[in-house]
């Protein structure tokens, strides 16, 4: 395949200069994407379910008033 007529070569290398950054970045950010890759799959589950379901839902607030005890 990398001999073929009209098809340019990938080049996939990272220069080494950004290597270090990138790195750096992949590794604080990931926890963040597979949190949000996480909840839309829990969303996905749960919008599935109801269409599929079709349950009647029944909205409800709650107030919480803020009681302080003096101890």
């Amino acid at each position: 395949m990398d001999n073929m007529p009209g098809v340019p070569k990938a080049d996939n290398a990272v220069p080494t200069e950004f290597k270090g950054p990138l790195v750096r970045w992949l590794k604080i950010n990931f926890s963040e994407v597979f949190m949000a890759w996480i909840h839309v799959k829990a969303l996905r589950v749960f919008v599935e379910s109801v269409l599929r379901l079709t349950v009647n839902f029944r909205g409800c607030l709650f107030n919480h008033t803020k009681r302080h005890s003096e101890d």
